[in-house]
């Protein structure tokens, strides 16, 4: 989802005003930080409902945990409905950045690939977008994920992290000699970048199961089942 940088004032007036969004979102495109949307945030007690105006009151979700929490979420467009207490609501807008879901969808699965420059139509297939993700330097995320929600050992995790980074080191390479020249084909005008064809999508997606199945094979039971929820749902 990029990086989210916040202006608390404006979050904690709790007054929604579409011209000044709490937050801003920014992703590094070929190492470059660049504007990719904003983000209203409102605090709300039990019974109050977000705005419905001017955007549809479906596309907000509730924050109710720590920033690390929130995080660690697989599906960010959940709503959390919490006992008692105040709570976040939060609404992204891609506006710099498409996100071929929808301007208001929270996920948004086209952005590994415009990290790296490459401009979609659609988000890739689910594993070519994770082998998008590390190739762009996401590996730590990753790397949590594995430790927050798959509850692994020691052990385990020394070997996850083994086996992604060097997995990691193998697509980075990939995508390195791919950037050098690949004969015959016309970058993107916009960003000098070559589109991925249909079989580097599916090169990529080979890549990260291939990875994901040799973490497996180092897994407990359970653990591997955890994490295939993350990995491979």
């Amino acid at each position: 989802m990029g990086e989210h940088w916040v202006n608390p004032e404006i979050v904690a007036k709790g007054v929604f005003d579409a011209a000044r969004p709490g937050l801003l979102t920014y992703a590094r495109v070929n190492g470059v930080p660049a504007l990719t949307g904003v983000v209203y945030a409102l605090p709300l007690e039990d019974n109050e409902k977000p705005p419905d105006f001017p955007f549809d009151r479906s596309h907000w979700h509730d924050h109710v945990g720590t920033v690390d929490d929130e995080s660690l979420l697989l599906n960010h467009d959940v709503v959390h409905r919490p006992i008692g207490g105040l709570r976040l609501a939060v609404l992204h807008a891609w506006i710099w950045v498409d996100n071929p879901d929808g301007t208001f969808v929270t996920d948004n699965w086209a952005l590994p690939a415009t990290r790296l420059g490459l401009r979609v139509d659609r988000a890739p297939p689910f594993a070519t977008a994770r082998a998008l993700a590390l190739i762009s330097g996401e590996l730590p995320y990753f790397l949590s994920l594995a430790e927050g929600l798959g509850q692994p050992s020691e052990a385990e995790l020394a070997y996850v992290r083994q086996v992604l980074g060097r997995h990691t080191f193998d697509m980075r390479a990939w995508w390195e000699s791919r950037r050098l020249g690949a004969p015959g084909v016309v970058p993107d005008r916009a960003t000098g970048v070559v589109p991925l064809s249909v079989a580097e999508q599916a090169l990529l997606a080979g890549m990260w199961d291939s990875a994901w199945a040799e973490i497996e094979r180092g897994m407990s039971a359970k653990t591997g089942a955890r994490l295939r929820r993350i990995w491979r749902p």
